[in-house]
């Protein structure tokens, strides 16, 4: 036969065990990373960007006093 032979369903089941384990993969790579980040967000947030807000909130208080003085 010099025809082409079409795969049956049995010769493409490792394909789709293949992508079904490259979909879990991705899923479960991409919820570490959001957790990870989320973590270091928030260690970010509570180290740097909380005493910067709260200095800001300071200046801003004080350029209202000096406003209403």
């Amino acid at each position: 036969m010099t025809g082409y032979i079409w795969p049956t369903w049995a010769d493409l089941l490792p394909l789709a065990w293949m992508a079904a384990a490259a979909l879990v993969f991705v899923v479960v790579y991409a919820v570490v990373a959001e957790i990870v980040c989320n973590v270091q967000f928030r260690r970010y947030r509570r180290e740097r960007a909380e005493p910067l807000m709260r200095m800001l909130d300071a200046l801003v208080e004080q350029a209202r006093e000096q406003e209403a003085s």
